[in-house]
């Protein structure tokens, strides 16, 4: 884009700010960007996160503009956060509907509670949808606050109340985690999960062999604009880019070639 004569003629300039997985850090990794004079933040990339800096952002009127969060507390909100993903709750009453549909009766949910933001709200707005469609939750499971359960003794507890069906609603690796217990205490039982990243793959193995996969990302995608971008991302990071980075993209595109942006970075 630069090459073309960045955006109303200025430059696009990269200033990087990580505030590791402390939300707690948030706040001050916000405050170096704003103190870099930075016009807008591609991010946050957690619902958590969000929570914590949208007021901040709100007071210096800077505009956070995030790939991937999706939490619902989040939404029609008269703010300075724009969210370029469909809700939490968009996405569990489709999960939902599908489970429901392939015969999913009796779930069993084990969910993260360290992220309430996301992960909490997905496992509330789930159980609510599945309910609605008339299935019944019976077991549901929390781990990551207080005194944690060994995942062998978490998929055991699950499995005592004879579900058909378990969503892991956590990130890739404790899915993954998760997912190798499940096949060798009940092989064959039908697993979800929310995202796919090279961990989910890499650690779950055969576990993880059709699992359904809840994510935008299309990996698998051929169209010519998709192709451009993963061989353009490979050739520059020798990796294949994941959901986030993909949609990152998307977010930077957004901000360069949308017309209510150039308002925004010209003033």
């Amino acid at each position: 884009r630069n090459q073309a004569g960045g955006v109303t003629g200025r430059r696009l300039e990269l200033v990087v700010q990580d505030h590791g997985t402390d939300v707690e850090q948030a706040p001050r990794a916000l405050q170096a960007l704003q103190e870099a004079g930075v016009d807008v933040v591609i991010g946050p990339l957690s619902s958590d996160v969000a929570v914590k800096i949208v007021p901040q952002a709100d007071a210096s009127r800077l505009l956070l503009l995030s790939p991937v969060v999706t939490a619902v507390s989040l939404s029609g909100k008269d703010d300075h956060l724009v969210r370029l993903n469909r809700s939490t709750r968009d996405n569990a009453r489709d999960l939902a509907r599908h489970l429901h549909a392939q015969g999913s009766r009796r779930l069993a949910l084990v969910t993260d509670m360290r992220n309430s933001a996301y992960y909490v709200a997905w496992r509330d707005d789930l159980r609510a949808a599945f309910t609605a469609l008339g299935g019944t939750v019976v077991s549901d499971i929390g781990f990551g606050a207080g005194a944690d359960l060994a995942f062998e003794d978490i998929v055991r507890a699950m499995l005592a109340g004879n579900p058909d069906g378990l969503v892991s609603i956590c990130n890739s690796v404790d899915a993954a985690l998760i997912a190798q217990r499940t096949a060798k205490q009940r092989p064959g039982l039908p697993m979800a999960t929310l995202t796919a990243s090279d961990a989910l793959l890499e650690l779950g193995g055969e576990a993880v062999e059709g699992m359904l996969v809840v994510q935008s990302h299309n990996r698998a995608n051929t169209a010519p604009r998709y192709v451009a971008f993963q061989q353009a991302y490979l050739a520059r990071f020798g990796r294949e880019p994941s959901y986030s980075a993909a949609a990152s993209y998307d977010a930077v595109t957004v901000l360069v070639d949308g017309r209510p942006f150039e308002t925004h970075l010209a003033a």
